[in-house]
């Protein structure tokens, strides 16, 4: 009788293991839970994510700088800090943007997505040699 009455049990799916040693919500007193899982971006499954999108990126940079940064007038830096020039304009939208530096009568364009917003302003990924350099 015992037997039919487990198996019986066991069939609809109903443990025998006593409520205590069961985990609390949210998994075992003084550990984190499980981080959620996010799948990864990809918009596009043939050729994977964008490497901006792998390394964190933002490949539009307007995402990066407002009107306000890229006002006539301010400085621009390159990464080693030497100052480059100032901004004269800036001519487009999103990714074909282009920023219009200016330094000593001299004016350069350079794309605005080499410009970035650092905590002491506008930095250029391309050099001042590049910048002004002979070309």
């Amino acid at each position: 009788m015992i037997v039919k009455l487990l198996a019986g049990l066991a069939l609809a799916g109903v443990s025998l293991t006593p409520a205590l040693a069961q985990e609390p919500p949210g998994g075992r007193p003084g550990m984190a839970p499980p981080a959620a899982a996010t799948p990864p971006v990809n918009p596009d499954p043939m050729t994977g994510p964008s490497p901006d999108a792998m390394t964190g990126r933002a490949s539009d940079a307007a995402a990066r700088l407002t009107d306000s940064d890229l006002r006539p007038g301010a400085s621009v830096t390159d990464q080693s800090g030497a100052a480059i020039g100032t901004i004269s304009k800036v001519e487009g939208t999103g990714d074909s943007a282009m920023v219009t530096l200016s330094s000593k009568g001299k004016t350069k364009t350079v794309p605005l997505s080499s410009l970035s917003k650092s905590g002491t302003g506008l930095v250029s990924s391309t050099s001042k040699a590049e910048i002004w350099g002979p070309k």
